[in-house]
């Protein structure tokens, strides 16, 4: 999976409203906090406005807040809300994606890394993150070894 810098910048706003006092936190101040390019963050606010995680109200006194707790807000909800779904393939979400012959299985792949993918962005909470109480299925997760090493790229063979 590949987390786009617009998810980051997402997901680090939300931690930031989070941590906001009870009145509304303005965009120049939340792209300060956290180093992301004022017009870049409007675009995103926007973007999370739309999808209900954030409310915003203009004005000297104006700015943004979170829509609802921040329990409720699972990163898959700000991917979304940003990216569009969890897993796609070409465009298309898993389950409409047909193949023949021997591809034929793949599908079943896709569906697997979607449930993969859920199985983890669904279950940790803006609050989670920003309060530092990760499930603990993400220490468990992340105790393997092989979680922090990267692996190497696959590049081909040159005969001499």
């Amino acid at each position: 999976m590949h987390i786009t810098a617009r998810v980051d910048y997402a997901v680090r706003t939300l931690l930031e409203l989070a941590h906001a006092p009870e009145s509304p936190t303005k965009a120049d101040g939340l792209a300060l906090a956290q180093s992301i390019p004022p017009k870049l963050l409007e675009t995103i606010l926007a973007e999370l406005r739309r999808s209900g995680l954030v409310a915003s109200r203009r004005g000297p006194d104006g700015g943004y807040w979170l829509a609802r707790p921040a329990a409720e807000i699972s990163i898959a909800d700000v991917i979304r809300a940003v990216e569009g779904p969890l897993a796609s393939v070409r465009g298309e979400r898993p389950e409409d994606v047909q193949y023949t012959g021997y591809a034929e299985p793949l599908q079943r792949v896709w569906i697997a890394v979607r449930v993969n993918l859920r199985a983890v962005l669904e279950r940790v909470s803006i609050a989670d993150v920003a309060m530092d109480e990760l499930p603990d299925f993400i220490a468990q997760l992340t105790a393997d070894p092989q979680a922090w090493q990267r692996r190497e790229t696959v590049s081909p063979t040159v005969d001499p």
